[in-house]
């Protein structure tokens, strides 16, 4: 069993579609469990017009951007010549350039994934503290008054860049030498490990799915075969396993020592209820299977709370109060309070939210951000955005090959997180861009004028 999805189901429009569709099959799968908030009917409709705006943003994409189809390019209208520094360029271009620039992305991951390990073990006192959950704990009692040392703000923004090396690979695999897809792989597996050691595990799921839409771009297409089924269950099975014992590790904290007692603390914990019913089947059955199960309700709040979060916001903010990006760019309000280009104070903003739940959707920081309206306006620029994104990357021009996979999984998730502030959305960004100016630099200086010249279109 094989088959191929088209590049047509990786626009903008369809990764909404399939992040909505992924929102309703876990709350039917979760019909047992009771949200103790009701989403409001000014939420709904708030929520529907942030959708709407996002949705019509997708059709107003420049004229200049819109083409024909010629294979697997896409060619402008008024410039009838295959786009050179993408897709078609990969047939033409020379590997010497591509493999130094792999090879300096390679040393720049190596030396900040081993400085980030060193500000785990030492800036934030792991050996000290004596475990993960301490030290999370420990990060999050501090206020924004904490001191960050050179080495921890330094790797904690540098990092990140094992994702676009890791994207890097998948989209030039054909010329890389065996040694650096092992390379690039090895690496991208120790930043993984990395990130679930450190408790920060949603930041593994992300980057996969970066690199299952850079693997659609890299071929013209997403080659579904019978073992990339088995891998892709394999995967998830693996990440439902990290859920599920993570959820346990803190359910023990809390005193709860089974399925049954963590279903029991639910309410007070998460917000949620287990129906009678529900309960009665978790007593009755064995404990590994009401593990498993209620480990996947777990999952499923994991998904699905931050909808009824969201109007938890818009009936606690003042939407009259607008603080124009900080709720989701608070790291770079961040790195500009330390320059003293910034006087915000995150007490402030902060009291905007009902919970910290805000960021479990797209949605709940833009409305502590931009409000009503403007709220409208930075969705619908957003859709021209990443509709713009997604035609240039089908074009072949290189940064949207490497920005686009990110921005793609931003929009899957607008319904289970805000992957702009959460998921280290602001470096992964910064790291994009630089690994981009890295590759081409590389690839010109190696391989001269050819990002000049035109070239055929990717066999279909």
């Amino acid at each position: 069993m094989a088959f191929n999805l088209p590049l047509a189901y990786f626009s903008p429009r369809w990764m909404l579609i399939g992040g909505i569709l992924v929102w309703l099959f876990f709350r039917i799968s979760t019909f047992y469990l009771t949200y103790d908030a009701e989403i409001s009917e000014r939420a709904l409709l708030l929520f529907a017009g942030y959708i709407g705006a996002f949705v019509l943003g997708t059709y107003f994409v420049p004229s200049w951007i819109s083409g024909r189809r010629h294979g697997n390019v896409e060619e402008s209208v008024e410039d009838d010549r295959p786009a050179a520094d993408g897709l078609a360029w990969l047939k033409t271009v020379s590997g010497p350039g591509v493999r130094a620039a792999a090879n300096v992305l390679f040393a720049l991951t190596l030396l900040f994934v081993i400085m980030r390990v060193y500000d785990l073990l030492f800036g934030r006192g792991l050996l000290e503290l004596g475990s993960i959950q301490a030290t999370r704990y420990a990060d999050n009692s501090v206020d924004q008054g904490r001191s960050t040392s050179a080495v921890g703000f330094i790797s904690g923004m540098g990092y990140p860049i094992a994702i676009p090396m890791m994207v890097f690979c998948v989209l030039f695999h054909r010329f890389l030498h065996k040694w650096q897809w092992f390379t690039g792989i090895s690496l991208f597996l120790t930043y993984a490990v990395y990130v679930v050691i450190s408790g920060n595990r949603y930041i593994v799921l992300g980057p996969l799915f970066l690199l299952l839409v850079a693997s659609a771009f890299a071929h013209g297409r997403l080659m579904v075969s019978r073992k990339a089924i088995y891998s892709g269950i394999a995967i998830f099975a693996l990440a439902f396993f990290f859920v599920v014992k993570g959820t346990t590790e803190r359910d023990v904290l809390k005193g709860a020592m089974s399925a049954v007692e963590s279903a029991s603390i639910a309410p007070e914990r998460w917000g949620i209820t287990p129906s009678e019913g529900f309960m009665t089947w978790l007593n009755e059955t064995d404990p590994t299977t009401a593990q498993t199960v209620w480990g996947w309700a777990s999952l499923a709040w994991y998904a699905n709370h931050g909808v009824y979060e969201f109007s938890k916001t818009v009936n606690h903010a003042d939407p009259s109060r607008l603080y124009w990006g900080v709720a989701q760019y608070s790291i770079a309000f961040y790195f500009f309070r330390l320059l003293g280009l910034s006087e915000v104070n995150e007490r402030g903003w902060r009291e905007q939210f009902a919970t910290f739940g805000v960021y479990s959707t797209f949605f709940g920081p833009t409305y502590i951000d931009f409000g009503i309206i403007l709220g409208f306006a930075y969705l619908f620029a957003l859709g021209v955005f990443t509709q713009f994104l997604y035609r240039r990357a089908l074009q072949g021009s290189l940064l949207p090959l490497l920005l686009y996979p990110f921005f793609a999984s931003v929009i899957f998730n607008f319904m289970t997180n805000n992957l702009i502030q959460s998921g280290l959305g602001v470096p992964i960004m910064a790291n994009i861009v630089g690994a981009y100016l890295i590759a081409k630099y590389c690839i010109q200086r190696k391989n001269g004028n050819h990002l000049n010249g035109s070239a055929p279109a990717l066999p279909a």
